[in-house]
């Protein structure tokens, strides 16, 4: 992992905060409705827990399982963690080219658990609605309401306006090898900081 210190500093950058408002909606308790609406949400036939339990019978015995399943996230929302029996994952190796003779043409997946599906749906939809909030209008993928197609077709649209214009120009186009596996979460909780997450939501 690369050390902190050779990491690009933040420092006098302009963040978009959240508000008072969106602060509290974050970390206010959970409700029974919102949670129910989560377990709905899950998809029914993702793979199953390693005991073999998934979401589709879940849902089916939830007049039965609805009280723990309340009592598990509430905890979380007290103790900020799960209990590491609910955590355990299994890592299984899907190839990306037929006849795969080294590692990296395997793309890992990792199992989890239906206890982490549940609690990570419910985060999930907290965030969402503070998204558009700090999010640039200029990204235009994996936010509700705006469309990832957008992106192209504004650059297609820049390009014909400096044809017809005999303008001069340069485009970028970057892609970040295994960026997701390489971020480090001290920068990242920087980053949220500086965005005014509550250190409950950071933890």
């Amino acid at each position: 992992m690369e050390n902190m210190v050779d990491r690009p500093c933040i420092n006098g950058s302009n963040f978009k905060e959240l508000s008072d408002s969106e602060q509290e909606a974050l970390i206010s308790p959970f409700s029974r409705s919102k949670i129910k609406t989560a377990v709905w949400e899950c998809g029914c036939n993702k793979a199953p827990d390693p005991n073999g339990f998934n979401i589709k019978f879940i849902k089916h015995f939830w007049n039965i399982l609805e009280k723990d399943f309340v009592e598990m996230v509430n905890h979380f929302y007290v103790e900020e963690s799960l209990d590491q029996s609910l955590c355990s994952s299994f890592i299984a190796l899907v190839p990306k080219v037929n006849g795969p003779t080294k590692l990296e043409e395997f793309r890992p997946i990792n199992l989890v658990g239906v206890a982490v599906k549940i609690v990570s749906k419910i985060l999930a939809n907290r965030m969402k609605v503070v998204m558009n909030s700090i999010i640039s209008e200029n990204q235009t993928a994996f936010i509700k309401k705006r469309y990832i197609l957008d992106g192209p077709l504004m650059v297609n649209e820049y390009l014909s306006w400096m044809r017809k214009k005999k303008k001069q120009g340069m485009i970028f186009k970057i892609d970040f090898e295994k960026a997701y596996d390489n971020i480090s979460w001290k920068f990242l909780d920087s980053i949220m900081a500086n965005m005014k997450f509550p250190d409950k939501w950071r933890k």
